[in-house]
């Protein structure tokens, strides 16, 4: 799981399991100087927005809108899906559910 927060134009919040990934950094800080791992991030971020992207400078707005646009089509549909289960049987100490619709 990864966590992206945007605080500022120059400043992001990356929260990620040490476990999983691997992030190159001195004292917890990240130097970005490639612009193509700027337009990654920002790509993640249009993959899981819900509603808004925030511009905090209007020039970069057409730039943001084509990379969005080359985005959309693979961005979820949904991002949360609810599953219902009830209890099927209990054997040697086991509990097995299934899936059912919603009630």
């Amino acid at each position: 799981m990864l966590a992206l927060l945007p605080v500022t134009p120059k400043l992001l919040f990356l929260g990620y399991d040490g476990d999983v990934y691997n992030a190159a950094n001195v004292n917890g800080i990240i130097d970005i100087r490639n612009s193509r791992d700027v337009i990654a991030f920002n790509r993640h971020q249009f993959l899981q927005c819900v509603a808004n992207i925030y511009v905090h400078d209007a020039r970069y707005e057409d730039t943001l809108q084509k990379h969005y646009a080359d985005m959309e089509a693979i961005r979820p549909k949904c991002h949360h899906v609810i599953h219902y289960a009830e209890k099927d049987i209990v054997k040697n100490g086991y509990t097995r559910y299934v899936v059912t619709d919603a009630q």
